[in-house]
This record gives C-alpha cells, sequence and structure tokens, in this order.
C-alpha cells in the first residue's frame, strides 16, 4: 500500500514540474538582398510599443563544434526593432552551412525583455545566391 502511495505522490508531483515559460520564443528568418534577416513575430508587441535590441548572436556548426561568427552584442549599438518586419545586422559572412541566431529585445514600453532563437540551415546556388530552410 506504502508503494501504491508513493508512486501517486510522485506521479502528482512530477506533473507539477514545468518551465512558467519557456526560455526562447522562436523567430522566423528569410533571405532579403541575399542574406539573412530575423523576423519578430507580429504578435510581440502593439503598433505603439518600442523595441530594442543589441543585435543577434549568431553561431555556425562546423566541425562538430559551434562557434560564434557574429560581432558581440556588447559592441553592437541599440538599435529599435519592429514586430513582423525583418531585420538584418551587417558584420557576418554567410556562406552555405547550419546557423543558429539569439536575439534579446527589450520591451520599452512594458519593460519586458523577450529572448528569440531560430536553427536554420543556408543553402547557396551556383550564382551565389542563398536559401535558408528552417529547422
Amino acid at each position: 500500500m506504502k508503494i501504491k502511495y508513493i508512486i501517486l505522490v510522485t506521479i502528482f508531483l512530477l506533473a507539477g514540474c514545468h518551465l512558467e515559460r519557456p526560455w526562447f520564443t522562436v523567430m522566423k528568418v528569410r533571405i532579403e538582398n541575399n542574406q539573412p534577416c530575423f523576423l519578430i513575430p507580429e504578435n510581440a508587441a502593439r503598433a505603439d510599443e518600442t523595441l530594442q535590441s543589441h543585435g543577434v548572436m549568431v553561431e555556425r556548426h562546423e566541425g562538430g563544434k559551434w562557434q560564434v561568427i557574429s560581432p558581440p552584442s556588447t559592441t553592437s549599438p541599440v538599435r529599435n526593432v519592429r514586430a513582423g518586419e525583418c531585420t538584418r545586422w551587417e558584420g557576418t559572412t554567410w556562406t552555405a552551412g547550419e546557423y543558429s541566431a539569439l536575439m534579446r529585445v527589450d520591451n520599452i514600453s512594458t519593460e519586458n525583455t523577450v529572448r528569440y532563437a531560430v536553427k536554420f540551415y543556408l543553402t547557396e546556388d551556383a550564382s551565389g545566391q542563398l536559401s535558408v530552410i528552417n529547422k
């Protein structure tokens, strides 16, 4: 009888263990002017709210390891970004391969911070045009 009670209590405790919200929210990536740009979801903010970001941290998977290839966000100036609009940062050389990108966005109006993430593949055709495959 004790075993059944312990199992029942354990199941209830484990069922209640979950994070309040995910660590990262999914953003999308697409190609504009032959470079990836990152889309914050349209429902991330109302039109009258101000969003700001220091930039995107980009990692490339090469040789079995992830390597940061973007300039550090600490050296990038803060700039306003808009929900639903494509945002690019200069300073990253894009070639075919597997990538991961992280972006922190601060909503100045509500004082909330959201971290966005996306994993994707870039392919390059014979003419050098990039295309994206979302993971």
